[in-house]
């Protein structure tokens, strides 16, 4: 008898674990259906943004561990070389404002920009660029390039739909309070298959970069389109999303040409 309550005692606190797995796998898969339908506001996408931070952040942090590396390389030839072209961009930017994430921030981070120039944040997502946005209207620039998108590709469960509200919802705060700042919106960088294989959701680049251009469309604004730059050689770093140090000279002078800067 003892042996009979055991095994049934095993057996409900199995079929207890599987229901427990089952009812939380239904859960984020109603979250991800509701919001590509978008029936769900932002509270429900919060209690699946751990999950995704998790993997955004590990990423992140060794792309800042080889910038640190990279910072603190002894001066070579070709190092001192390339002190006259980034004073020049750092002279041409003195005056605008790029805003982004992780990719944006390397500007800074590599020394191609002052900080004064660059308000980014490893790991950002339009709904939480409230403290940049303000940031952004301190420094009062003449020019602000907006790069957001890729934390926002896993963030919002591949909508473009929302990606598109929330990104004009920051375009319009800025422009409220920065009427005489010309504003300019990059585009999503191209993600290699590898790391679409990894996360399908990196998938959306494309969709996700078309609503950009009808909201630039439907606004007003530039877009700036640099898929074109990624096809340098050894561009991307070995997670097939952030681009290596020598993308960075290039984007500038294709952000500072479309400007006029």
């Amino acid at each position: 008898m003892k042996q009979v309550l055991a095994n049934i005692t095993r057996i409900m606190s199995t079929l207890v674990v599987f229901v427990c797995v089952a009812w939380f796998g239904l859960m984020i898969l109603s979250y991800q259906q509701e919001l590509r339908a978008g029936n769900t506001d932002m509270a429900g996408i919060h209690k699946l943004d751990e999950l995704a931070a998790r993997d955004v952040a590990s990423v992140e942090n060794a792309i800042q561990n080889s910038r640190a590396a990279s910072a603190q390389q002894p001066e070579t030839a070709e190092t001192q070389a390339e002190a006259a072209p980034r004073a020049d961009m750092k002279t041409r930017f003195a005056n605008s404002v790029v805003m982004g994430d992780s990719i944006t921030k390397a500007l800074e981070d590599y020394e191609f920009l002052d900080s004064t120039s660059v308000v980014a944040k490893n790991g950002i997502n339009l709904a939480h660029v409230q403290p940049e946005l303000e940031r952004a209207v301190e420094l009062n620039p003449k020019n602000i390039f907006m790069s957001y998108g890729m934390n926002d590709l896993e963030y919002l469960w591949g909508n473009p739909q929302k990606f598109e509200e929330l990104y004009e919802n920051a375009v319009r705060t800025l422009q409220e309070s920065l009427p005489d700042t010309k504003i300019y919106i990059n585009g999503i960088l191209p993600i290699q298959q590898k790391a679409i294989d990894k996360k399908p959701l990196y998938g959306n680049v494309d969709a996700y970069n078309e609503a950009l251009v009808e909201m630039c469309t439907r606004l007003g604004l530039p877009f700036i389109d640099n898929s074109g730059l990624m096809q340098q050689e050894d561009i991307y770093q070995e997670d097939g999303i952030h681009p290596k140090p020598h993308y960075y000279p290039s984007w500038l002078e294709n952000m500072a040409s479309k400007a006029g800067i």
